[in-house]
């Protein structure tokens, strides 16, 4: 009953999302508002770089500022649905400032259950989601001081041109893609394209149509994206982000509150004019959630290789409460350069980005679909863009757009290089509702992530629809899955709904081929499929 009434409620929320005029030219908060400031140093390539906004600067307001979202307990259709059987009346309250519950002795049974931990005050989020593109220069790049090896490349800065960038919600009766018009900035190409590290994008201030927004990015420099917005989520979301050039950015997925107090640690909302006191982007206190589709390698020195081209896509950002991911059987099929415990070991769940070493243009149309089975991101051509997808252009996004590209992505798996220009990764989505044991057949046995300290109350994913993406290649047996085996339980194996070649594995840093068929399980003689 309880997912019934989740559904009824977050259906009903999407629905209301205006959709209409959803062509029409549209700028970002603060376009052409602001002008230069000198770049981070050392010695920078360019003289003058973007300023930096705030929210308030003495009694005036970032122009087109959003309120500061409440999301207090009693606002969340999420958590609330379902009166006395609702998820807030369920969960433990939390005992640390973070939103954790790891002093309750439930979470160290973690083989028996994993219990819900209720969010933090003010983080009682629903699954309303939009995008952030990142840039940084010099000294404002993460990790500046702690990864010298590539210093070099964050010197020289993000190299991201934008033509536009849309969120796309999916309507079910039609199985399309409808463009949200508040999220989605020069779509009818009128405006030239947009130098994220260039005042006012290089462009006149007047055809300006994007901003740094106040929130930051994170431990990158310069942030932009909707602010204000209403977002996207259930049953399905897309963004789609048409480049001539891309190289040391990250292009990822926040919850709208994150986004609307400010994806930055360091530039908050300011709490004053929060109500309810409360600027906590809950990124941590309500496992608010993170995809990253596209990000350098900017906390490891090994990202030297391939000329600082590699953009990692993520899926297991602070896993937990709703907002479970998957290790698929690989045990690292959520993808991201970093592999605990070891050096010179990464995953293969990467794109080559633009050639730093040529200057001329390398158009890209970058999708990146979240439904009901994971995250699938496709790299299309630039110039031929509307013969895979129709609708996706170079320079232009229709308002209507079919369900996926009229091509299965030709790769085998990961990663994706130059060999292969139109080419896709996929990041799977944990399928279960609760986490169970190691002899049931729920979110343990299927290698759902989730941590200890925050539990798993639910399953945002399991409210969107199976867009009925491609699998590839064409052919390939499904993924299994049975992780209660392995820790010595007797759940049954799970067929799951990707294919195996699909999932990234382990390689050396390195090593820029695909790894030999049947070297994918991430433990002998395990479950996985070739």
């Amino acid at each position: 009953m309880k997912r019934f009434v989740l559904l009824v409620l977050l259906s009903f929320h999407c629905s209301s999302v205006r959709t209409s005029g959803c062509n029409a030219s549209r700028k970002m908060a603060g376009s052409g508002a602001f002008g230069s400031q000198a770049c981070p140093g050392p010695q920078p390539p360019r003289a003058e770089c973007p300023a930096i906004p705030v929210y308030y600067n003495g009694h005036l307001k970032f122009p087109g500022l959003w309120p500061c979202p409440t999301a207090f307990q009693n606002d969340s259709l999420y958590w609330n649905a379902g009166g006395n059987d609702s998820l807030a009346n369920t969960c433990y309250p939390p005992t640390h400032w973070s939103g954790r519950c790891n002093n309750q002795e439930p979470f160290k049974k973690w083989k028996e259950g994993l219990p819900c931990c209720c969010p933090t005050h003010g983080c009682w989020i629903d699954p309303r989601f939009n995008w952030v593109l990142s840039a940084c220069q010099g000294e404002n790049c993460g990790d500046y001081r702690r990864v010298p090896e590539i210093q070099k490349f964050k010197n020289e800065g993000t190299d991201v041109t934008v033509n536009y960038v849309a969120s796309y919600q999916w309507e079910v009766e039609t199985a399309t893609w409808v463009m949200q018009k508040e999220s989605s900035f020069n779509t009818d190409g009128e405006f030239p394209p947009y130098d994220l590290l260039k005042p006012n994008g290089g462009l006149p201030a007047d055809q300006a149509w994007m901003a740094p927004q106040p929130g930051g990015s994170g431990d990158w420099g310069w942030g932009y994206y909707p602010g204000g917005a209403a977002g996207v989520g259930p049953p399905g979301m897309m963004f789609v982000l048409s480049t001539e050039r891309i190289h040391n950015t990250a292009w990822y997925m926040l919850n709208q509150v994150n986004l609307d107090r400010g994806p930055s640690t360091q530039h908050k909302y300011p709490i004053e004019h929060c109500p309810g006191g409360n600027n906590n982007g809950c990124w941590e206190g309500g496992n608010a959630g993170e995809i990253d589709f596209l990000e350098a390698v900017w906390t490891s020195p090994n990202g030297t290789v391939d000329d600082y081209r590699r953009l990692y896509a993520t899926q297991w950002n602070d896993d937990g409460r709703a907002n479970p991911g998957c290790t698929g059987s690989t045990c690292v099929a959520d993808g991201g350069w970093y592999v605990p415990n070891t050096f010179n070991k990464t995953t293969n769940s990467y794109f080559l980005g633009s050639d730093p070493k040529n200057s001329s243009a390398q158009p890209m149309v970058w999708v990146a679909v979240v439904d009901r089975v994971g995250t699938y991101i496709y790299r299309i051509p630039g110039d031929s863009a509307e013969s895979y997808w129709p609708g996706l252009g170079r320079k232009k996004a229709s308002c209507r757009v079919r369900h996926r590209p009229l091509v299965r992505p030709p790769n085998d798996g990961p990663p994706c290089r130059d060999d292969n220009p139109y080419c896709a990764l996929f990041l799977p989505n944990c399928q279960a509702h609760t986490w169970g044991s190691e002899n049931s057949d729920d979110g343990l046995n299927q290698g759902c992530r989730a941590l200890a300290w925050t539990g798993m109350c639910s399953n945002w994913w399991t409210l969107l629809d199976n867009t009925n993406q491609w699998q590839w290649p064409e052919g390939a047996n499904a993924s299994v899955i049975n992780y209660g085996k392995i820790l010595g339980g007797n759940a049954p194996e799970h067929v799951m709904p990707w294919a195996y070649n699909m999932e990234a594995t382990i390689v050396d840093w390195f090593d820029k081929k695909s790894p030999p068929k049947g070297s994918k399980c991430c433990v002998e003689n395990g479950p996985c499929r070739q």
